[in-house]
């Protein structure tokens, strides 16, 4: 019974752990995969690149697309109406 009424001291560390954060730059954690993981992160990044430029390149693209000659209709409509089907087939294929 008195084994039960004993008191225990308690070492402060267990009592009151001290909380340490670890912190990771993002190169640290890129590289904390090894071999696999730093090739995985390089084909991201190559895939990341590529995917930029075909963004760019489409949105170039598209832009000089839309681009509207003022003389386009105004020529297609004169063709008809002079009846030169063939000349307005060829402005349209240019």
């Amino acid at each position: 019974m008195s084994l039960l009424l004993q008191i225990q001291t308690v070492p402060d560390s267990l009592t009151n752990p001290e909380i340490t954060e670890k912190t990771l730059s993002v190169v640290d954690l890129i590289t904390s995969g090894g071999i696999g993981g730093n090739l995985v992160m390089g084909a991201l990044g190559i895939l990341s690149i590529f995917a930029i430029y075909i963004l760019i390149e489409r949105f170039s693209a598209i832009k000089k697309a839309s681009k509207e000659d003022e003389n386009f209709l105004k020529s297609i409509q004169n063709f008809v109406e002079a009846k030169d089907i063939e000349a307005a087939k060829t402005l349209c294929r240019n």
